[in-house]
């Protein structure tokens, strides 16, 4: 009998095993597919659907070994999930739009997926740490090397702009064949920040020079304020926060980094006049600045839609809708024209409530903890992990498509998972 029951345990934890290793595997190509799905869109093949199907899948195998490891942490995600439809559910209900209610189904199931994919490494750490110190990185520099063919192939002149052109005038920046540009901006800054953080300590300093400027060159390329703001801030940052414990010193490499941050500054102030004229933005830029102030500007008019929006909500909101939310499904009986503001507090304040910003908040502080405790230590990750989270905190009240992006969720939590690799360690600064 204790041989039977040994037989099975050993059966269950291989068949665990390989499902982990499967869904690792599935992860590495997430942005394949998502390049995949926009080449067949992009050329009117049909299988448009098959990136939702992808993650999906990988979400589904997410679950089921969390189940068996753990099937407190799914009860406790399930119970998260039904939390944040309370209020969407009530709209639902009350106004029948079913189209919207089923984006805020697929909204909290993403505003959860990042901590979800955390947790599904933290367990994986614990049973099998041999796949999540090889997958890991694998993952990442796989979906890397995705971003950078769709840019490559965008600037030969394949797939979207990021902004499309109006009256026969060509679009902007480039996409390759990923859809949304936003949420490419955030896979963008996730990755390349993992990539320059890898390159800053494990090559010559000038192998990080030439990787720094590929990535103010694609920031320029996709040619949003999201891309170009972060690539510059990921470049100048990075070396900072590998100071470790000497990071609120003064030292010689912040020395250093002065000159060319005073250079690129004043590059920026000298060239952008005959940058924005040569694509046609000189004129709308200054009048921006004149009419609706400089914080119009940096947020793209995201504070007159947020301002909107509130002032909707306010006016119909009960008590209860300002703990739960209305969901898309509400804010579109009040609003018909548009159901977000593209800043993410506000947004989730408006579809999940309250509750709905403190679940989010919570997972980012779950995902950050470990990182923020060991920023110091010769811990490979920790340092990039805060520094990418915090750019994509300012990066999600500025721009919005972090906290429920699609396109991101998954690689977030992985990326918060590098805490959990145990294999590379550096020298203490």
């Amino acid at each position: 009998m204790q041989f039977l029951l040994q037989t099975i345990a050993n059966h269950e934890r291989l068949i665990s095993f390989n499902l982990s290793h499967l869904t690792l595997f599935a992860m590495a190509f997430l942005l394949w597919v998502d390049t995949l799905t926009g080449m067949s869109v992009y050329y009117g093949v049909g299988i448009g659907s098959i990136s939702m199907l992808y993650k999906l899948m990988i979400i589904g195998l997410v679950f089921v070994i969390i189940g068996s490891h753990s099937p407190r942490l799914l009860a406790l995600f399930l119970f998260g999930f039904i939390i944040l439809l309370i209020g969407p559910s009530q709209s639902f209900l009350t106004f029948g739009e079913s189209k919207y209610y089923f984006d805020d189904i697929s909204y909290a199931l993403k505003l959860l997926t990042p901590v979800l994919i955390f947790s599904f490494m933290f367990i994986i750490k614990r049973s099998y740490p041999e796949l999540i110190n090889y997958w890991l990185p694998v993952i990442l520099f796989s979906n890397f090397a995705a971003v950078i063919f769709n840019l490559v192939l965008g600037k030969l002149g394949f797939g979207w702009p990021s902004y499309s052109g109006t009256a026969g005038q060509p679009g902007i920046g480039v996409n390759g064949f990923y859809v949304a540009g936003n949420e490419l901006s955030a896979c963008f800054v996730l990755l390349y920040g993992f990539v320059l953080h890898h390159v800053w300590l494990h090559r010559s300093k000038w192998s990080y020079v030439m990787v720094a400027l590929s990535a103010l060159y694609f920031g320029a390329a996709i040619a949003t304020k999201t891309a170009m703001l972060a690539s510059l801030l990921l470049v100048f940052l990075v070396p900072l926060i590998n100071e470790r414990e000497h990071l609120f010193k003064f030292t010689k490499l912040k020395l250093a980094l002065l000159g060319p941050f005073l250079i690129v500054t004043f590059g920026v102030v000298l060239f952008i006049e005959a940058v924005l004229t040569s694509i046609g933005l000189w004129e709308k830029f200054t009048w921006i600045i004149a009419e609706k102030g400089v914080l119009t500007l940096i947020v793209s008019g995201r504070d007159e839609k947020a301002s909107q929006l509130l002032a909707y909500f306010e006016q119909y909101a009960s008590v209860w809708d300002y703990l739960w939310g209305i969901g898309a499904s509400g804010i579109t009986h009040f609003e018909p024209i548009f159901y977000g503001a593209e800043v993410d507090p506000v947004d989730i304040f408006i579809w999940f409530g309250f509750t709905g910003v403190l679940i989010v908040l919570a997972g980012i502080v779950v995902m950050n903890y470990l990182a923020v405790r060991a920023i110091r230590s010769p811990a490979f990750y920790p340092p990039i992990i805060v520094l990418v989270n915090l750019i994509l905190l300012l990066l999600s009240l500025i721009s919005g498509h972090i906290w429920a992006s699609g396109m991101l969720g998954i690689l977030w939590g992985a990326f918060n998972g590098l805490i959990f690799v145990q294999n590379e360690r550096v020298e203490a600064a």
